[in-house]
């Protein structure tokens, strides 16, 4: 290295003088050169000019900077193209009092060969387009533009060269001593194949920086690709290169002698949280990178401003030569409130560091006990630090311990207002590949890894995995396969404890990111989650995450809110198991990043659910392995293999409860769980050719939906032939059938992941039929056909944060943008729900048809059933359209705009209208009626019978469909003249129909009952004639009615309607002491939770101790005195409202106000009726 030396002086001088107010020495102005455009009348004059071989000096009016009135010693305004031509050569600009030279909104100038000397705010200040900066030398640049020497972080610091604009060349300079930024570059466009621009035709070429805070800071183009080449940078505080673009960068050429980092290239955009991805990269060619560089007194020398680290490092940290890109949602702290290198948002999904024919070289401890290495981590990253991947990179004169070295997360993480509970992911899942193990001498693919393992706690793991066994695992943290066998051909890992990571070798290391597609991905949380397995002979492995960090701010305070995507590290070819701690999405989307097309791993995620898992890549709809047999067994035989040539080949082992699924190649894989109902027949067949096929045509037929949305996902043939059953000397087989039924998956196109052919099992399978088989605007949200819609793939509302003092227009604004994005959310969550209630009504419907037996034909019946419901979509998460704590009166005379703003804006959700559990419920067919109460011979007309029903095993049937009801009537045999009166059809409450108000109309000698259910048609005889005589009774039961001191829908489910019918029945009857007989025909209002119910005389054939009619309405009033009537529910009891109880005196049940008894007992009663109705008489006549 040479120094450059540059002449001052000049014999043409152009120099501020300084008066007896001393203009330039305490008023801060000189004199000024502007070259600009003026009016004149109606002429406009525009200015150029030539200027060669003159001393500017003292010039200039320090603190005004804006570009609306640059008072710069030499500047070009507003003169567009018209000042082509224009070029300032061979000149000297001396100690000036602002920037020296500026052209703002001018086009076409040169400046050429001069030479620049302490000037204030940045030297050269460069805009517009085809302007020419080449071979000028610029010293001592002071940072006084308007921030002040304490100002460690702005992002406005003043640059020796401050380059924007399109288009401009520069070449040949050489910056040093700028207390702030030796270059600020906007960047040039990359070639057609996306490299950077070097060589001759380079616009930024052969440029040096020495002695600055930073060397070279690149803002980006609005491109796909910037470039930067041809830049050398010495003895620099904190980075030789920093980049923050929202385009790729491509670098070459470049050579950084390391101050504190030589090159950090960071990268920002799209947005994660709107799932939007970009294959954003940076890369670096052809450089050399130098960790000591020879300094005099370098132990003592200070940094230009303050005392903390620039880039938030303490002074005894080591130097870098290359610290890890941060890929991000938007660029990281460059606003003046801290590092530059501290992320402030998401981590992106897509990202990629490429390093080709680099060097590194001297990255050895100095004389100030200050280490060095060649690659480190982001230590004020907490999130996902993306893979870098290097080729023909190499070093020079470094010890291996000098390699890298991985900061842990900061236990200052573990924070509500953070990372929560645990650690933060992103310093354990860095990942620095090389490719062709240059890098580490090896010969063959190696990885840098960091140790994922620390602070692992076990208490944390998902208790679906502990619960299923998974306990056998010996390591913890990423993938190594073999311990300390870093160059066994099998692959293994050596532990580096100098790197606080691993070296690992011939294993193919890359990232797999999974992400939560459900609009509730901020607001619910899914983690601890843990990816386990990667067995390469050493036992498997567990790493365990955690998530991104809460990045948000919400009215002053963190939203408490995390990204629910995660960025694993895996070794492909392997395979893992996926569990988790909170509910599963509806929509997984699975990336491994960067892979190619042959390299994969097999996932096997295990659901709580049985819902039917569609599987999509890039668009096409993946079908299942097993879907070309012509019986879909369930069998591990069609479990897709980690050699499979389809990434997305899926199984889903409805029994087990896990998809087996192939992620392979760097497209991504969608999982999404389809409202789908599941149903498991067990049915009897007849014949030996017995067709499940046929069987699901039936189905459909029976059910009026279309034959493609009942899918037979299971068909098992017991051996045993069922024993008493035969016909034709053929032997009745049970087979259980399984099969789901919704909507089709959307197939935009159909690919089929069949087995391999040695797998396939021989069932003659048919042929495959082909016919079935801004930032963000350059984004794509990939995975999913055009045609497809889920809520889950809808964008969660972000926290939308509004600046400390906002104006009118922000509010609005955002206000406007945050409510449609909400009523869009919505809108989508609404046709979901209405997809899954129409969805499971057909579950109710099947329920109820097979129930009644349409299945069944002269070969085949169905014994039961197993349903289980089409699981909800995630409710979209309520947020606050503007911050809770907002001051209105910013808004002044504005107010209108504001009307309805500052309410809460809430849009009313539905609900789904069949309640989901999570267990599938088992029906039994009704086969039989059982009179489990014969009817009795006695005095009065009243009749007590119960009727049963049965299942083909004699068991009964205590479920009978989902919201609807079985009813059971009653029929005389006898031809006489008898009829039957009151309730001669009943519901079936817990499998059993008790009629309690059933009445024969006149006296009658051996009567006969036949029951008859609805529908079903089932019919049954009562066994025993009997005989009724006497007069009726007015007394035979009463009609009671109370309030319970509770809300219906917080404890009753549609779906435990009747059981709680019957816990209303057993509560009852044991308080009262009465036979459960006794209390009939219950009924419930659900809106007041009032509970009317038939209290029933006890037969006459009754023992004498059995409380009459009228004692067990005393009991009733003294249980009412004591507010202490209650019911017992669920291990709960919910006693009655005060003063609800009601029983009127007519048999009849008629509920007249007039003739209501608040407390009757005994005489008391019957005068207290008295005074009732002389009171209501007297009433009447005074009208």
């Amino acid at each position: 290295m040479a120094p450059e030396i540059g002449l001052l002086s000049r014999n043409v001088r152009i120099v501020g003088g300084d008066d007896n107010q001393g203009s330039v020495s305490v008023q801060q102005f000189g004199c000024r050169i502007l070259v600009g455009r003026i009016f004149r009348g109606r002429s406009l004059y525009i200015g150029s000019a030539q200027v060669d071989g003159v001393e500017i000096r003292s010039c200039g009016q320090s603190g005004f900077h804006s570009t609306r009135d640059p008072r710069y010693a030499f500047v070009f305004k507003g003169t567009a193209s018209n000042a082509k031509g224009s070029f300032v050569r061979n000149s000297a600009f001396n100690n000036n009092l602002n920037t020296a030279f500026g052209a703002h909104l001018s086009n076409g100038i040169t400046l050429q060969n001069n030479v620049f000397y302490r000037s204030r705010g940045s030297t050269v200040i460069i805009g517009g387009q085809d302007n020419q900066v080449l071979n000028n030398m610029a010293a001592v640049t002071f940072s006084v533009n308007g921030n002040s020497l304490s100002d460690n972080h702005a992002f406005d610091f003043p640059a020796t060269f401050d380059i924007g604009g399109v288009n401009n060349r520069v070449r040949g300079n050489a910056a040093g001593g700028s207390d702030r930024l030796s270059y600020s570059y906007v960047g040039s466009p990359c070639t057609s194949s996306m490299k950077a621009q070097t060589g001759s035709s380079a616009l930024f070429w052969d440029n040096t920086a020495h002695s600055g805070l930073i060397g070279l800071r690149v803002f980006g183009l609005v491109a796909k690709c910037t470039s930067v080449a041809g830049f050398r940078a010495t003895h620099h505080w904190e980075f030789g290169v920093f980049s923050w673009t929202a385009s790729s960068l491509a670098m070459s050429h470049i050579a950084v002698g390391v101050g504190r980092v030589g090159i950090m290239a960071n990268n920002f955009g799209p947005d994660p949280v709107k799932h939007l991805t970009d294959d954003k990269w940076v890369s670096l060619e052809n450089s050399l990178i130098v960790g000591e560089v020879p300094t005099e007194n370098a132990c003592v020398q200070k940094r230009p401003i303050g005392s903390v680290a620039f880039n938030g490092f303490k002074q005894s940290d080591p130097k870098v030569g290359i610290m890890m890109s941060t890929f991000s949602k938007s660029r990281g702290k460059m606003d003046g409130t801290g590092p530059w290198n501290k992320p402030t948002s998401y981590p992106a999904i897509n990202g990629l560091a490429n390093l080709t024919k680099v060097t590194f070289a001297r990255f050895t401890p100095n004389n100030c006990n200050m280490s060095s290495y060649v690659f480190t981590n982001n230590p004020l990253s907490p999130d996902a630090m993306h893979p870098f991947q290097l080729v023909k990179t190499g070093v020079q004169a470094i010890d291996n311990d000098r390699m890298a070295f991985f900061y842990p997360p900061n236990p200052a993480w573990i924070v509500q207002e953070d990372c929560v509970d645990m650690d933060c992911d992103g310093p354990k899942h860095s990942i620095i590949r090389d490719l062709d193990g240059h890098l580490l001498r090896t010969g063959h693919i190696s990885s840098l890894i960091p140790r994922a393992e620390i602070r692992f706690d076990s208490s944390r793991l998902p208790i679906a995995l502990l619960a299923g066994g998974q306990t056998h695992f010996i390591q913890r943290g990423i993938a190594r396969g073999l311990p300390n066998n870093v160059s066994a051909t099998t692959g293994g890992c050596e532990w580096k404890a100098a790197w606080n990571g691993y070296q690992c070798g011939h294993l193919n290391h890359q990232m797999l990111i999974i992400e939560n597609m459900d609009a509730d991905t901020e607001v619910r949380r899914i983690s601890p989650l843990a990816v386990y397995g990667g067995n390469t002979g050493s036992g498997k492995y567990i790493d365990l995450m955690n998530g991104p960090m809460d990045h948000g701010w919400c009215s002053y305070y963190t939203c408490l809110k995390r990204l629910s995507t995660f960025y694993s590290v895996v070794v492909t070819g392997t395979e893992y198991e996926l569990w988790l701690t909170g509910l599963h999405p509806t929509h997984w989307r699975f990336h491994l990043l960067n892979s190619q097309s042959d390299e994969g791993i097999k996932l096997t995620v295990w659901y709580k659910n049985i819902q039917r898992k569609d599987i999509y890549k890039d668009g096409i709809f993946i079908e299942p392995t097993n879907v070309l047999a012509t019986k879909e067994l369930i069998d591990d035989r069609y479990i897709p293999q980690i050699n499979s040539n389809i990434g997305g080949a899926n199984y889903f082992d409805v029994k087990k409860q896990f998809l087996h699924l192939i992620v392979k190649g760097s497209s991504p894989v969608d999982v999404i769980t389809s409202p789908v109902i599941t149903v498991s027949f067990n049915v009897v067949s007849l014949d030996d050719f017995f067709s499940p096929q046929q069987f699901v045509f039936n189905l459909a037929t029976v059910l009026g939906v279309p034959l493609d949305t009942v899918r037979l996902v299971d068909v098992v043939a017991e051996d045993t032939p069922l024993s008493g059953r035969q016909k034709r000397q053929t032997s009745a087989r049970m087979h259980t059938m399984t099969v789901q039924i919704g909507a089709t998956a959307s197939q935009n196109q159909t690919q089929t992941a069949a087995p391999p052919v040695s797998e396939q099992i021989a069932e003659g399978a048919p042929e495959a039929d082909s016919d079935n088989v801004d930032m963000d605007a350059n984004a794509t949200a990939t995975g999913l056909p055009d045609n497809s819609t889920s809520a889950s793939a809808q964008t969660p509302l972000s926290a939308g944060n509004l600046t400390d003092s906002p104006t009118v227009a922000d509010i609005v604004t955002a206000y406007k943008s945050r409510k449609q994005q909400y009523i869009n959310q919505v809108k989508q969550y609404r046709e979901d729900v209405n997809a899954t209630n129409d969805v499971n009504r057909v579950a109710a419907d099947l329920v109820q048809k097979v129930l009644a037996g349409l299945l069944n034909n002269g070969t085949l019946s169905v014994t039961n059933l197993s349903v289980s419901f089409a699981a909800p979509p995630p409710v979209p998460p309520q947020v606050d359209i503007l911050p809770p704590n907002l001051n209105l009166s910013i808004f002044g005379d504005n107010a209108n705009l504001t009307r309805g703003i500052v309410d809460p804006f809430v849009l009313p959700l539905p609900l789904p209208k069949i309640p989901v559990v999570n267990e599938a419920i088992m029906f039994n067919i009704p086969t039989t009626l059982r009179v489990l109460r014969e009817p009795l011979s006695q005095t009065g007309h009243l009749v007590y019978v119960q009727i049963e029903v049965l299942d083909g095993s004699g068991q009964r049937v205590r479920s009978l469909g989902i919201g609807q009801t079985w009813q059971c009537s009653a029929q005389l045999t006898s031809t006489g003249s008898a009829r039957l009166e009151g309730g001669v059809t009943v519901d079936f409450v817990d499998g059993i129909a008790t009629f309690s108000r059933l009445r024969v109309d006149r006296e009658a000698q051996s009567l006969q009952l036949v029951f008859l259910t609805t529908p079903g048609s089932l019919s049954v005889l009562s066994q025993i004639t009997f005989t009724v005589q006497g007069p009726p009774s007015a007394t035979e039961s009463r009609r009671v009615s109370f309030r319970l001191n509770a809300q219906y829908s917080s404890i009753v489910t549609t779906l435990q309607y009747d059981a709680f019918l019957a816990a209303v029945q057993r509560s009852l009857a044991a308080q009262l002491d009465v036979d459960l007989s006794r209390i009939a025909q219950i009924q419930i209002e659900e809106a007041s939770f009032t509970i009317r119910f038939n209290l029933l005389e006890s037969a006459p054939t009754a023992p004498p101790d059995v409380p009459s009619l009228n004692a067990a309405l005393n009991t009733l009033t003294e249980l009412e005195k004591n507010t202490s009537l209650s019911v017992t529910w669920q291990g709960s009891t919910y006693k009655m409202v005060a003063s609800s109880l009601s029983f009127p005196t007519s048999s009849s049940g008629s509920s007249s106000s007039n003739t209501f008894i608040i407390a009757a007992a005994g005489g008391g009663g019957c005068a207290l009726l008295l005074v009732i109705l002389l009171v209501v008489y007297f009433k009447r006549r005074s009208k």
